[in-house]
């Protein structure tokens, strides 16, 4: 259940090798061509790609949207940028309990492979304990998506549950991991 949370993530986050921020309208553009582009890469596992293409129009609308959800404390999406390029996407997402955020993340196809998903992954957990009422941070992936199962087992997340859930994008198997850090552990490494 979506919850609440009276903190913000700072609007920019340095990742080291990319930066991480907030959308603005401007960004429309940006990030019509990073999806378009990469829609038979991300079509696999992501079921928001079903939507795609969508028009710069139209994206303006969803960054609207994001942006609302941002003030309203309620979900914190962000684009992935290295200098003017988005190379893809990330957020916080509050869908577990009160002290916890879950991360998610795409990266563009041709940007894959280079570390990027990990970086913004490690800066977005540090920012999350950083927050003072954030105790456990989760990504989510189905089984199947064994790339995207790296990241947190890179960054020494724990595999706390694997169980079925519901298919959502063609190439799940309804079988989901959900890896979680916690603050102490994350501040010891």
């Amino acid at each position: 259940m979506a919850h609440v949370i009276s903190e913000r993530p700072p609007e920019h986050i340095d990742a080291g090798n990319c930066s991480i921020r907030r959308y603005v309208i401007a960004d429309a553009a940006r990030l019509v061509d990073a999806v378009t582009s990469s829609i038979e890469h991300l079509k696999p596992w992501m079921g928001w790609i079903d939507e795609e293409p969508v028009d710069v129009s139209q994206r303006e609308v969803h960054i609207a949207t994001w942006n609302a959800k941002w003030d309203a404390g309620e979900d914190f999406m962000m684009g992935i940028f290295l200098d003017d390029i988005q190379v893809g996407g990330t957020g916080f997402h509050l869908r577990g309990a009160v002290d916890s955020l879950e991360i998610g993340y795409w990266v563009r196809t041709e940007y894959t492979g280079k570390g990027i998903a990990t970086a913004v992954t490690r800066a977005l957990t540090t920012v999350a304990f950083e927050m003072g009422s954030i105790r456990t941070v989760e990504i989510h992936h189905d089984v199947a998506n064994v790339v995207s199962g790296l990241i947190p087992q890179r960054l020494g997340f724990e595999n706390y549950w694997t169980g079925e859930s519901a298919i959502e994008a063609p190439s799940e198997s309804g079988i989901r991991n959900k890896w979680r850090m916690q603050q102490a552990d994350w501040l010891a490494i």
